[in-house]
């Protein structure tokens, strides 16, 4: 008797150690699951952030955002900055304020060569590649438009998200920078 019960008792802790071990190991992968999903969440983040500094340049040259990748490229590719000096003079003259405002181009500089650091690209061919989303083959969608005030707008998103809470029926958003509705460049994580 004493056998059959030591036996039974050994089957059981064998069975406990088992249901232990498997927990542990489903835990374990969904935690590694967790943490990839943010790591490419944190990756597509700051691909956002450097495709802003691209908009926020092209916005500061072309007084509009670029609505398309072809345009982003060849404004990185070709445009440059203008270095201006900007003076402005204030004379009083029969009592009225006359301003006079002096603009001077000191320099221009190439917005690759400026942002290039920045972007951290190395050559022309790598800005293609900007517009890729993180550890998928798809590209950003890029939309942009004026407001009926003539305010500027532009949205940048992830289409495909691989974190299941930012798909179709999920509980987050997708990933972006700016909006259709308000003129701004925020991303939706900050």
């Amino acid at each position: 008797m004493e056998l059959i019960k030591n036996s039974f008792f050994t089957l059981l802790a064998l069975i406990a150690i088992g249901l232990l071990v498997f927990l542990g190991n489903d835990i374990y992968q969904e935690n590694a699951r967790i943490e990839r999903i943010k790591g490419v969440d944190t990756k597509v983040i700051q691909r956002l952030e450097k495709i802003r500094l691209a908009q926020e340049s092209y916005l500061s040259v072309k007084k509009e955002y670029a609505n398309s990748w072809d345009s982003l490229t060849h404004f990185i590719a070709n445009d440059q900055f203008f270095i201006l000096q900007k003076k402005e003079t204030i004379e009083t003259v029969n009592g009225a304020d006359k301003i006079t405002v002096e603009i001077d181009t000191l320099a221009t500089v190439a917005v690759f060569d400026s942002l290039k650091t920045q972007l951290q690209i190395e050559q022309l061919a790598d800005i293609e590649n900007l517009w890729r989303v993180p550890v998928s083959d798809t590209i950003f969608t890029i939309r942009a438009d004026k407001l009926g005030n003539g305010q500027q707008i532009c949205e940048i998103r992830d289409p495909f998200p691989l974190n299941p809470k930012r798909q179709k029926d999920g509980s987050m958003k997708p990933l972006q920078i700016g909006s259709l509705e308000i003129s701004t460049l925020q991303g939706n994580w900050e």
